[in-house]
């Protein structure tokens, strides 16, 4: 017999084709439990990034599908954040969210910014990514003031904080 713990195993050996099998054996089986759910869950967000990575594909719907329907108990907060981010992934501006999450990572707030500001204004930017774009918000406009010194702010200093409230005001 198979348990979600030989699952989990299989995932980090990077045997994630054999994890999902394991997995979808367990969510049959009349004794599942929440741990099930938790593991059949992981090889599925891992999946969706995998697929989603390489581009869609039949098995990518398979995988979203399994993912949107699954229950996720609901005291697990990392496996709810990371489904919502690998269905994230397959939304209308999701190459650009990623674009913006690098940007970010490297330092570059206001590119990052640009691109948050622009998938809001279509639409795209969803609740998920608000407080990404809120922080980077944040984070540019603290550099700004940070690059102002003395009590008295230069007025190109107020307009860049001005405009980064601006973006953040839709």
């Amino acid at each position: 017999m198979t348990s979600s713990k030989e699952v989990f195993e299989l995932r980090r050996a990077g045997k994630l084709a054999e994890a999902y099998e394991m997995a979808l054996h367990r969510m049959a089986a009349p004794n599942r439990d929440a741990w099930d759910d938790r593991a059949f869950g992981w090889c599925l967000v891992d999946l969706v990034k995998k697929h989603a990575a390489a581009g869609a594909g039949p098995e990518l719907a398979g995988y979203i599908s399994q993912l949107k329907t699954l229950a996720v108990p609901e005291d697990d907060e990392i496996l709810t954040k990371q489904r919502g981010f690998a269905l994230s992934l397959m939304q209308p501006g999701s190459l650009e969210l990623q674009q913006a999450r690098e940007h970010s990572k490297n330092g570059q707030f206001r590119s990052a910014i640009e691109i948050y500001d622009k998938l809001f204004r279509q639409g795209f930017l969803d609740a998920t990514n608000h407080t990404n774009y809120g922080w980077d918000l944040f984070k540019e406009t603290s550099l700004v003031f940070k690059k102002a010194s003395g009590e008295h702010l230069p007025p190109r200093v107020v307009t860049d904080a001005k405009q980064n409230l601006r973006l953040n005001s839709h």
